[in-house]
């Protein structure tokens, strides 16, 4: 359940609450608010308040119940953004926008909102474990388009559609049922807000301010400009752009460099940032349309993208249908071929006529030469198949393998003949296939072109390919000779993956310039088995590795090819270090079993009880009560490792 409470204020307007003591949210369970719900757990907590899971006392329906911090009172800003996400939760009536139905104050003044209860998993969670296979990235985007139509035509604009505050929700028979949260900092119509609240201080329409989240922001939300229900269709083509690759278009380590980004650059096409994903085509020009700098370039409205969505999830259903077909065909001709195969029959035919292949004119198509030859060779299977007597077989072999006859005592034959007669001469000594060590030295103390030289003589020798690609790494105008070299070398000795100085080769080569980072990256996720992926890791989570390897590395760390070559201690860091920090408890019992130092790295942090929240005092891992399972999580990881 999201609990939509940002720790971060819309940009360009500054909260600040009342100083006054924490409450301890805990302190509503098992009371009755309203004079209707009753309390019964915790389910999430944000800087500005908790959202609690309840019951509905005359009803007994279970809800969600999000109530504002009280040091929070007096911050017109929070309050309005929990009112006018209470007016449009309780204006949109779409299975696909969680329902609002109640608002109001408590005794102590703390205000509350009433929001439909969802078990679920937030899209943010299952964007982190990877890139999403392409049919359901569709389909969760059409549904998303399906409830932008239904806010669209109330004049609504969430203006923060994010995969936090989207959740994918379960139902009996159903998943991924898409439901929009947070409806905090939407542009809501003035007469939808006077007609619930007359006299609304702060409708957040003001010209020039930039509300959102910077990494999904269309460019003129950025730069403060008119908006309208595009800037959603422009944030729906960053989750769908994110829900394919596991990477957003944008990132930067400032917002102020992020926005400028969005506002200036246009967005990397996937098939050239990611070109192992295979993004079809037709799904790569739906998000790039809706990713356009322009606000008229993309599509006008959420009617048009369920349209543009819908004919792709079709093409999709038939390529999908296409080998079925193929398969079909194939064990038709494998079985007209079995039957050839089964009849072996001496040649020289006699009784089946002679085909002649047929006359290509000048400029005429190749189709129709490979049609010709398509039809040439199912002629010839259904006559096999058709015509069982041994005659028949022995013309098919004959047209398929014609023998030429010749005069045996023609003068190349007797040529042949005398040939094979002859003694046959001495072999010649083999030659040495590995380079003395003088000679490697010698290499190695001249350099790269001195070693390159060597390989040319030793191309299969590890030694020499090794030096050489230590040689290249330690200059950048080398590193693709780097990578290509190590590509051979692992092809003749894949037990070099896991040489340290190949390593650092490699971690070098993929920390440098993108021309030819990516390279190393790609090798490692490819050729370097089970090495390649904490190779990866090492790139994601080491110091002083730039934004792009780590991306990169990241988003290789998601790909089911490569979990499939990483080792469980890995994929049990890579998952822990991804999930949601609700979500990490999850894991404690394997990581008992599969973590190793990485994990303890990640899980010794999460001892420490402050550190988030508006003035870092609050618990960043408040959902985990106390600390007594992960403490005996780290014990066993740590009696197991011999610590």
């Amino acid at each position: 359940m999201s609990s939509g409470l940002e720790d971060q204020p819309p940009a360009g307007r500054p909260m600040r609450a009342i100083e006054r003591p924490r409450v301890d949210p805990r302190g509503l369970l098992g009371q009755v608010i309203a004079g209707r719900y009753r309390i019964e757990d915790l389910i999430g907590e944000g800087g500005m308040g908790a959202v609690y899971r309840a019951q509905h006392t005359g009803m007994k329906k279970r809800l969600a119940v999000k109530v504002l911090h009280p040091e929070m009172l007096g911050l017109n800003e929070a309050v309005e953004r929990f009112e006018r996400e209470a007016i449009a939760g309780a204006h949109i009536e779409h299975p696909n926008v969680a329902a609002a139905s109640d608002f109001g104050r408590l005794d102590d003044g703390s205000y509350f909102l009433v929001l439909e209860l969802l078990e679920g998993e937030h899209l943010r969670s299952i964007i982190n474990r990877g890139p999403l296979p392409v049919p359901r990235a569709l389909r969760i985007a059409q549904q998303i388009a399906h409830a932008l139509r239904a806010v669209h035509k109330l004049g609504i604009v969430h203006r923060d559609l994010k995969p936090d505050n989207v959740m994918l929700a379960r139902r009996e028979r159903e998943s991924d049922v898409v439901k929009i949260l947070d409806f905090g900092i939407a542009k809501v119509p003035v007469n939808a807000l006077a007609a619930t609240r007359p006299g609304l201080v702060n409708p957040l329409t003001k010209t020039g301010m930039a509300y959102g989240t910077p990494e999904y922001m269309a460019p003129e939300q950025a730069l403060g400009e008119e908006i309208d229900g595009r800037v959603d269709l422009y944030a729906l083509g960053v989750m769908l752009y994110e829900m394919l690759s596991g990477a957003r278009p944008f990132d930067a380590e400032s917002r102020v460099q992020l926005l400028g980004m969005v506002a200036s650059k246009p967005a990397p096409r996937l098939s050239e940032r990611f070109p192992l994903l295979g993004v079809p085509p037709r799904v790569e020009a739906i998000t790039m349309r809706l990713l356009e700098k322009s606000k008229d370039a993309r599509f006008a409205t959420a009617d048009e993208v369920i349209a543009a969505l819908d004919e792709a999830l079709a093409a999709l259903d038939r390529a999908a249908n296409k080998p079925a077909e193929v398969e079909m065909q194939r064990a038709a001709i494998g079985e007209a071929a079995t039957i050839y195969a089964l009849n072996p029959v001496p040649a020289n035919p006699t009784s089946m006529p002679t085909a002649r292949p047929p006359m290509m004119r000048r400029g005429q198509p190749l189709t129709l030469l490979a049609a010709s030859g398509l039809l040439l060779i199912a002629g010839l299977v259904i006559t096999a198949v058709s015509l069982r007597n041994k005659a028949a077989l022995d013309a098919l072999e004959d047209a398929a393998q014609p023998t030429p006859i010749v005069d045996a005592g023609a003068p190349d034959v007797q040529a042949t003949a005398a040939a094979d007669a002859a003694p046959a001469p001495p072999p010649e000594p083999a030659r040495p296939n590995k380079a003395t060590p003088d000679e490697l030295e010698d290499a190695q103390a001249k350099g790269a072109p001195a070693l390159a030289a060597l390989a040319e003589r030793y191309g299969s020798d590890p030694a020499v390919l090794e030096a050489l690609v230590v040689a290249y790494a330690k200059e950048k105008a080398s590193y693709k000779q780097a990578v290509r070299t190590t590509r051979k070398l692992l092809e003749v000795a894949p037990e070099k993956a896991t040489d340290p100085d190949v390593e650092r080769a490699m971690l070098m080569v993929a920390n440098g310039p993108l021309d030819t980072a990516d390279g190393a990256i790609e090798l490692m996720a490819t050729n370097m088995g089970s090495r390649g992926p904490d190779l990866l890791y090492e790139l994601v989570t080491a110091p002083g590795i730039g934004k792009y390897p780590k991306e990169r590395a990241g988003t290789l760390l998601k790909d089911p090819v490569v979990r499939r070559l990483a080792t469980p201690a890995l994929l049990m860091a890579n998952d822990l270090r991804v999930a949601a920090p609700c979500s990490r408890k999850d894991l404690f019992d394997r990581a008992k079993v599969e973590g190793d130092a990485r994990t303890l790295g990640l899980l010794k942090p999460m001892l420490v009880t402050k550190g988030c929240g508006m003035f870092r005092r609050s618990d960043c891992f408040a959902c985990l009560k106390n600390r007594a399972e992960l403490r005996a999580t780290i014990d066993a990881i740590e009696k197991r490792l011999g610590k």
